[in-house]
């Protein structure tokens, strides 16, 4: 019965993280068009892709 429990509780660990990973998904293109996380992308990404290239 303990088995058959923690199966169960795997399974929905599982779709609970699903279900977060379509949230973000759907939340993240909503705040980047936001001009705030913009500017704060385009800073960050100067500085990735200068990390990335060396």
């Amino acid at each position: 019965c303990g088995r058959t429990l923690e199966e169960l509780l795997k399974f929905l660990h599982l779709c609970v993280k699903l279900l977060i990973l379509s949230l973000y998904s759907r939340i993240l293109p909503s705040f980047q068009d936001t001009p705030f996380l913009q500017n704060a992308q385009k800073q960050g990404g100067a500085q990735q892709t200068d990390s990335q290239s060396s």
